[in-house]
């Protein structure tokens, strides 16, 4: 394991759980941002996915630089991709 200053890994993992914070406040039932229009609703959630995105490119990165175990970048890289799909199912309900 490659001793790094501020691995990828942890920024990865830091970005998913930063992204499902916002979906949840944000993209809430009760939150101002649902009583806009559906067309502001879309940029908001295009915004808030390109965090899990960033995210799962230094998850990626992580994994090719074997930081550390395969496992737990694999790990990190589904939490991002679940954390991009739930912003969109959250503003189509």
């Amino acid at each position: 394991m490659n001793q790094v200053r501020n691995p990828l890994f942890t920024w990865s993992l830091t970005l998913a759980l930063l992204s499902g914070l916002l979906s949840r406040y944000l993209l809430q039932t009760g939150s101002p941002v649902m009583d806009m229009s559906p067309g502001i609703q879309w940029v908001v959630a295009i915004l808030i996915s390109l965090v899990p995105l960033a995210g799962l490119g230094l998850g990626v990165m992580s994994w090719k630089r074997k930081e550390f175990k395969v496992g737990w970048s694999i790990v990190v890289i589904i939490l991002n991709a679940v954390q991009f799909l739930l912003v969109f199912v959250r503003v189509a309900l």
